[in-house]
């Protein structure tokens, strides 16, 4: 039998181990609804604002982006370290320190912009 389906097979029994009991709760309750609201939270579903799950989402990216910047300034240091006093090996990495610097103050500006669009948006109607 093929790898995928094999996977597919064991993540449809694992899944109805894991919903199965919940479904049989959801059954004993009188309304439905709470049922489904069981169900929402154990699948992780939360009643936020498409404005707040964007605004979360972008800010998650901006922290991964600075993250990636904070390793592409190590690299770099240990490039300007590592260099043994070759002039092309120093400029290399100067160059991608430069480059670093760069993407940090758009990073930042990003993050500014990005954080004022949405608490703009956030408190709109």
């Amino acid at each position: 039998m093929n790898k995928n389906i094999k996977y597919l097979i064991l993540n449809i029994v694992i899944l109805s181990l894991l919903v199965t009991p919940q479904l049989a709760l959801a059954q004993v309750n009188d309304d439905i609804k709470e049922g489904f609201d069981i169900l929402k939270s154990i699948a992780g579903f939360v009643d936020k604002d498409i404005r707040e799950i964007a605004a979360s989402l972008i800010n998650q990216a901006i922290g991964l982006s600075g993250i990636i910047l904070i390793f592409l300034i190590l690299i770099a240091g240990f490039k300007w370290m590592l260099s043994g006093g070759s002039e092309e090996k120093v400029a290399e990495a100067r160059r991608a320190l430069v480059a670093a610097v760069i993407g940090a103050i758009i990073i930042f500006t990003s993050y500014s912009v990005a954080n004022f669009v949405m608490a703009s948006l956030l408190n709109a109607t």
